[in-house]
């Protein structure tokens, strides 16, 4: 395949929550506290008690494994939550919050979203909460009320749930990569990390990763999103990048991970920047369901 023919359905989704206990306090690893909330309350609409592992669970191509266990399905479902990126960690009572939900590909259906996930955010809101302290629950910290979805449709945010009304559309259309990234013409002088990003070759975590490190994550992203691993890039993407110059500093570690967060800059030809540019929307590297590596491309 040639990045100029790059294509698949997607939705990105916008959640408005307000805070209706005294505060809210998320910890730096807020991605993953909304992604533990979200998986948290969706086994609960499951057939099988919430407390049931699922290592034993018989039921093949079950969702919740394909949304939240991709260490035991062998076709994962491609999504990711970029949790809010405002620097602040301290919301008060009244106060709203964002994150944004991306399903990709097999992912991009909707009734996922009516059955699943918004009634997980909207539960999970009101009955646990989340950040720190949430586990209060005389003080009821960390609540928080689901007040909008937004849709991305027609490069603007549409407004499709009403906290006191409920959705107002059934099954909105996904839309194409291809016909809304269309990047003909357009030039770019490099790319910036706005989530932290943790790139692994050989099982060794790249420290200043280079243009042509970004393009071989964006085409293991693609194929993951795509569901076809052994797809391949032609046109010689990895090879001619031209130089580049990078700075990534270190800003968080666990386990055997480290995440960086930088930029690259680099003249970027005009047939990669569609591989790029899916690699942007979709996320590169590791713990991409949880908003890590997310970047942009600089024109």
């Amino acid at each position: 395949m040639y990045p100029s023919q790059i294509d698949f359905p997607f939705y990105r989704l916008l959640f408005e929550c307000t805070v209706s206990g005294p505060l809210l306090f998320f910890t730096s690893r807020r991605g993953e506290t909304i992604k533990g909330l979200i998986a948290g309350e969706a086994k609960k609409f499951f057939p099988c008690p919430p407390d049931a592992p699922c290592e034993k669970c018989q039921v093949e191509n079950c969702d919740y494994i394909r949304f939240f266990r991709t260490d035991l399905s062998s076709s994962a479902f491609t999504y990711c939550i970029i949790p809010p990126l405002r620097p602040r960690s301290t919301y008060y009572h009244g106060e709203n919050f964002y994150f944004e939900i991306r399903l990709f590909g097999d992912c991009a259906r909707f009734d996922y979203v009516l059955k699943y996930l918004a009634p997980a955010v909207e539960q999970g809101g009101l009955l646990q909460g989340i950040g720190g302290w949430y586990k209060d629950s005389d003080r009821h910290f960390g609540r928080f009320r689901l007040k909008s979805i937004y849709l991305w449709q027609a490069d603007a945010w549409n407004r499709i749930f009403f906290g006191s009304k409920g959705f107002t559309v059934k099954s909105p259309a996904p839309v194409s990569f291809k016909e809304a990234y269309n990047t003909q013409g357009r030039e770019f002088s490099g790319i910036s990390f706005y989530t932290p990003c943790c790139l692994k070759r050989q099982k060794q975590v790249l420290n200043q990763p280079d243009l042509n490190d970004i393009a071989y994550f964006s085409a293991m992203r693609l194929r993951s999103v795509c569901g076809n691993q052994k797809m391949q890039m032609e046109g010689d993407v990895f090879d001619n990048q031209g130089p580049s110059r990078s700075e990534f500093t270190q800003v968080e570690q666990a386990k055997n991970s480290r995440y960086f967060i930088g930029e690259i800059s680099a003249r970027i030809p005009e047939t990669t920047v569609p591989l790029l540019m899916a690699g942007s929307l979709c996320h590169i590297g590791k713990g991409v369901s949880q908003g890590y590596g997310g970047f942009f491309l600089r024109e």
